[in-house]
């Protein structure tokens, strides 16, 4: 209601509306005319106009101890409290960060929360830290922190070298079994086969200098990092 009358000795409450179109603070100038008077008197809206207000939960993540090359996930749970839509982006800040981010891009009604999957599959035993960039369309950006600590080994072999079945062979005849290792950690990693006799159900080096019945070709090598090797 723009214009109107007041009774006398009395009071009565106008109300303003405002709709923003830009982010930032803003002024308004509104002239109120008595009749009668040739004042004009004038008021001034002052209002900041913001985004959507997201909230990340939590802050850090610590996978804590890792073993190398096992995808691990962990939940990051997102919050719009805001009373309009919010767009959101994720992603890590490192390219070709260990871990994942899944989905990438949300969209959230007024108060809604949604959970973003943090998947981590660590490639060497050490420390390691990243971080998530959580960017909010015209609103304040959030991150969260990951670190974890690689145990293990980043040595892997997809056929198991627990037990070498070489089945049922004639004697005096060489059968050859072949098989893939690969070293998908960041640094070199020396490989060196020993040769063990089975005593009582336990490995004992030999200590007789005899021909050995297995063996391995060549007994040592040097796999560089992100490299395999057929045996």
């Amino acid at each position: 209601q723009a214009s109107g009358s007041v009774p006398p000795a009395s009071s009565h409450v106008v109300t303003f509306t405002l709709t923003a179109y830009k982010l930032g603070p803003l002024q308004i100038p509104i002239n109120i005319r008595v009749l009668g008077h040739n004042q004009v008197q004038q008021i001034m809206l002052t209002a900041n106009s913001i985004g959507p207000i997201v909230t990340v939960e939590p802050a850090l993540l610590d996978w804590g101890n890792a073993k190398c090359l096992e995808p691990v996930t962990r939940l990051v749970r997102v919050t719009n409290s805001s009373v309009i839509d919010a767009s959101v982006k994720a992603f890590m800040k490192t390219k070709g960060s260990l871990w994942v981010v899944s989905p990438k891009a949300l969209q959230l009604r007024p108060y809604e929360s949604k959970s973003i999957e943090l998947t981590l599959t660590i490639d060497e035993a050490t420390k390691m830290t990243d971080l998530m960039h959580v960017v909010v369309d015209e609103g304040e950006d959030r991150q969260v922190t990951c670190k974890a600590k690689g145990v293990s080994t980043p040595m892997t072999c997809k056929e198991s070298l627990s037990v070498i079945d070489f089945g049922t062979q004639y004697t005096t005849q060489t059968i050859t079994r072949e098989f893939f290792i690969e070293n998908r950690g960041r640094k070199p990693r020396k490989l060196q086969w020993i040769a063990e006799a089975l005593v009582d159900g336990k490995t004992k080096k030999s200590e007789v200098q005899e021909e050995p019945i297995f063996s391995v070709s060549p007994d040592t090598w040097t796999l560089d990092a992100k490299h395999g090797f057929r045996y």
